[in-house]
């Protein structure tokens, strides 16, 4: 017998199913990251129309079976908070980034408060940040500490020295160490990144201001800590959008 659920979500993706139907992909607060099908959302005049955009937030009401991995979506009341208040594609396409991410990181039906409060702070905070790319960085800092695979930026894991101005990140390895342990390849973090980063291990969307070379050195940094701790990770399809978008 199905148990009858309200909760809080966030749309991170939806797929066409049959002629009329859609399967959304959610993140909610109480239920973690679960799948629902939508019956008849592509219809006229369906109750689901414009409420299943992507990154919209709400409370939803769905039928649950434990056995089931895809549920049945009974009622949405949700809201676009973004994408109606911004034109910028930078920002539409970071927006779109925060929940791919969000989305590969988590496992199915494996609540966590946290990294929805998260998400629905970083959903919040984007259209009025200064630095859009400090925000996306800050989402994925906070996804790493909240996983429990962030390496310390405070002292090499090496020889246990205070890191100060700058350390080495090994890719391969996800290590963080001073200049004198690293051994073969490594990343070149400066002692301004490391100033970022630490401010985005607080917590806070605020302040968070990059220049170029932070931008890049940080970027790569978060880059390789995803594809090294996070299963069948890969750079979200907003940014190609924005790489051809730069070249013309």
């Amino acid at each position: 017998m199905s148990e009858i659920v309200k909760d809080r979500a966030v749309v991170l993706k939806t797929y066409e199913y049959g002629e009329t139907s859609l399967v959304v992909s959610v993140l909610t607060r109480g239920s973690g990251k679960i799948r629902l099908l939508a019956k008849g959302a592509n219809r006229k005049g369906s109750p689901f129309s414009g409420a299943l955009r992507t990154g919209n937030v709400g409370e939803i009401v769905f039928y649950y079976k434990p056995e089931r991995g895809l549920q049945t979506l009974k009622e949405i009341e949700s809201r676009s908070i973004f994408e109606n208040r911004v034109e910028d594609l930078e920002k539409l396409c970071i927006f779109q980034a925060g929940l791919e991410i969000v989305g590969r990181s988590v496992i199915e039906q494996e609540a966590d408060e946290r990294i929805f409060d998260l998400l629905e702070r970083f959903i919040g905070a984007l259209p009025e940040a200064g630095d859009a790319w400090g925000i996306l960085f800050t989402l994925y800092v906070r996804l790493l500490k909240m996983s429990g695979v962030y390496p310390s930026t405070n002292v090499c894991a090496a020889c246990g020295a205070e890191l100060a101005g700058g350390f080495r990140a090994v890719p391969r390895t996800g290590r963080v160490t001073c200049a004198g342990c690293v051994s073969g390849d490594a990343l070149v973090v400066s002692g301004r990144s490391v100033e970022a980063l630490r401010r985005m291990e607080m917590g806070g969307f605020e302040g968070i201001s990059l220049g170029s070379t932070e931008r890049k050195e940080i970027g790569r940094f978060l880059h390789y800590l995803f594809l090294h701790h996070v299963e069948g990770y890969r750079l979200p399809g907003a940014f190609g959008i924005l790489k051809e978008v730069n070249r013309t």
